[in-house]
C-alpha cells in the first residue's frame, strides 16, 4: 500500500485490517504530503518512488493499494490529474490489480470531483486491472470523522478509513484465496463498520 499522510493517520490499524481480509503479508508505504510524483514540499518521497522502495524491499505483488490523490488533486490541473494517474499506474505496471481509494476533499469539491472523475476514467481505461473504492461517499456520510482542517481524520476516522479500505481490498485477493470471511464489499453507502 502506497499512501500520504492519510494512510500514515491510519497506519495503527492498517496490518491488523489487512491482516483480518485475508492478506498474509502487506507492505504499507506512507509519507506526510506526498504525492505521485512530487510532493507538497519537494524531496524524494514520492509515491513512485515508494513504489520502487517497497519492490526493492519486498519483492514485486501482484495486487497494490494506493491511497494518493488529495496533494495531487489541489497541484494539479484536470488534464494534468489524469496524466499523473496514468504515470502512477502505469510504473505499477500491466498485469497488477490497484484498488485506488479516491479522496474526499468537502471545502474543495470541484476539486474531489475533478481528481475522482479522472480516477473513474483512468479505471474504465484499465478495467480488470483497477477499481475505486469510492472513500469519498463513505467519508461524506459521517462527517463526524474530519478533523479540524476538513482534510484528516480524527481517531475514529482512521479507524473507519483502515478497516473500510481492508475490507474493500478484498476484491484483490486471488479467487482461490482461503479467506473465509463474509461477503467481499463494504458499500460505500454503509453506515457502520464491523469492530
Amino acid at each position: 500500500m502506497v499512501g500520504d499522510s492519510l494512510t500514515l493517520g491510519a497506519l495503527p490499524f492498517l496490518a491488523d485490517d489487512l491482516a483480518a481480509a485475508g492478506w498474509t503479508h502487506s507492505a504499507i508505504d506512507a509519507y506526510v504530503s506526498r504525492g505521485i510524483r512530487t510532493k507538497v514540499r519537494a524531496d524524494q518521497h514520492t509515491g513512485i518512488n515508494a513504489v520502487d522502495a517497497i519492490r526493492a524491499k519486498s519483492g514485486d505483488t501482484n495486487a497494490w493499494i494506493v491511497a494518493l490523490g488529495t496533494n495531487d488533486a489541489v497541484i494539479y490541473s484536470h488534464d494534468k490529474q489524469s496524466d499523473v494517474i496514468r504515470m502512477m499506474m502505469d510504473h505499477i505496471g500491466y498485469g497488477h490489480k490497484v484498488m485506488w481509494v479516491n479522496v474526499y476533499l468537502p471545502e474543495a469539491r470541484p476539486v474531489q470531483l475533478a481528481w475522482n472523475s479522472a480516477l473513474a476514467a483512468a479505471a474504465a481505461e484499465r478495467d480488470g486491472e483497477m477499481f475505486v473504492y469510492d472513500w469519498a461517499s463513505f467519508a461524506a456520510e459521517n462527517p463526524r470523522w474530519l478533523a479540524h482542517d476538513h482534510i484528516h481524520y480524527s481517531r475514529d476516522g482512521y479507524r473507519y478509513r483502515s478497516t473500510a479500505i481492508g475490507l474493500a481490498s478484498r476484491d484483490l485477493l486471488p479467487a482461490d484465496s482461503d479467506s473465509h470471511l463474509p461477503p467481499r464489499w463494504l458499500s460505500p453507502r454503509s453506515k457502520s463498520l464491523p469492530g
